[in-house]
């Protein structure tokens, strides 16, 4: 074994590694390697046999190939070369080295992972597609920003709480907060709007203004749970706005219309007022009744019937007979003849007679023949 020229790497341990051989036998002479990690043969090294020499060193050798002395990196898509860039040992590759991979539908391309620092080797780098990474979030656990697109694995979205540059909204209206916002993505495809998720746990009447250099733009949106839906630039400033102003027609209108019903009465009780009597008087409001509460009727107690024995028979009453008027005297006058010569009669009499036990007289009214009163 000899006139051996090597620059190997060997990314495992064990026995029997080396940069000329893992293990030889016979005559071995003049074999030479980069010195980098590994030694000769069976990890020993041996002048004249199997030495190390520098890079520099290494290349001048008599009879080198040039394969060790030209280096390249060699940038591949579906098996194309698009790019070979010249590099010395031990150097690095700028940002503007590296080719940009053409985008498609159903993904974008990102190159195989190589060092870009130290390069001291010659590599070719193949590009690999991968599906698009339909959302973004902001950085945190319940992120403040979301977006919807077509991102790659090097899309970025920051977001920033931020004062507004100039005041938004007026009376009827209330700031709860403005953000500043912007989209980055180098290898995705560049779009003139997304789909923006913005988180904002107040509820009710709020909107989403997006700040212009032609003024503020309040932008279309619907509620997701906590998040204001509503489509935007890929950067710029966005302020929430919470409207009152429905809150004031309201109290507005109610106010207008105790005041409208307060003018009418008014106007009614003056050119309408209710007369009695040519006075002016108030209907007085019938007052309810308190019922009456029926005071508990007390148990009857049974009458005792009294015992046959114990009976008084009551007396029974005799019926006054009426004593006939005695004959009138003779020296009576005889009432007065009316026009025509008869003499008025009614139904009524008197007669004059002595009182018993001959004191004084007694006069019997007699009506229809019969005594009506005693005098």
């Amino acid at each position: 074994l000899s006139g051996c020229r090597s620059m190997v790497r060997i990314f495992s341990e064990g026995e029997c590694l080396g940069a000329i051989a893992g293990d030889a036998y016979g005559d071995i002479f003049d074999n030479a390697f980069v010195d980098e990690e590994l030694d000769g043969i069976d990890g020993i090294s041996f002048a004249g046999i199997a030495y190390p020499l520098p890079y520099a060193d290494f290349i001048q050798l008599e009879g080198i190939n040039p394969i060790f002395s030209d280096l390249n990196v060699d940038f591949v898509i579906d098996g194309s070369r698009v790019r070979r860039i010249p590099i010395s040992y031990g150097g690095a590759l700028k940002s503007w080295d590296i080719p940009k991979i053409p985008a498609r539908e159903d993904g974008f391309g990102v190159w195989e992972h190589f060092e870009k620092e130290n390069i001291i080797r010659s590599m070719t780098i193949n590009a690999v597609y991968e599906p698009w990474i339909s959302t973004l979030s902001s950085e945190g656990e319940l992120p403040v920003m979301l977006a919807e697109g077509s991102f790659s694995n090097e899309a970025v979205l920051t977001v920033e709480n931020t004062t507004p540059k100039i005041p938004v909204g007026g009376v009827a209206s209330k700031v709860i907060a403005t953000y500043s916002y912007s989209i980055s993505d180098p290898v995705g495809p560049e779009s003139e709007e997304y789909t923006l998720h913005l988180r904002c746990e107040e509820t009710g009447d709020i909107s989403v203004s997006l700040h212009t250099a032609s003024g503020d733009k309040t932008l279309p949106s619907r509620r997701d749970g906590s998040y204001l839906v509503f489509k935007a630039p890929a950067s710029g400033e966005l302020t929430l706005v919470y409207s009152q102003l429905k809150k004031i027609i309201i109290v507005v209108f109610i106010i207008l219309a105790v005041l409208i019903l307060l003018v009418f009465f008014a106007y009614m009780q003056k050119h309408f007022p209710k007369e009695t009597d040519g006075k002016k008087t108030k209907t007085p409001t019938k007052k309810k009744k308190p019922k009456r509460q029926k005071a508990p009727k007390a148990p009857e107690k049974k009458k005792e019937r009294p015992r046959p024995e114990h009976r008084e028979k009551k007396p029974k009453r005799e019926k006054r007979k009426a004593t006939p008027a005695p004959s009138p005297e003779p020296d009576l006058q005889p009432p007065p003849a009316e026009a025509g010569g008869e003499v008025a009669s009614s139904g009524a009499a008197e007669a004059i007679s002595p009182a018993p036990g001959g004191d004084g007289h007694r006069l019997n009214i007699i009506i229809d023949g019969e005594i009506d009163r005693r005098i």
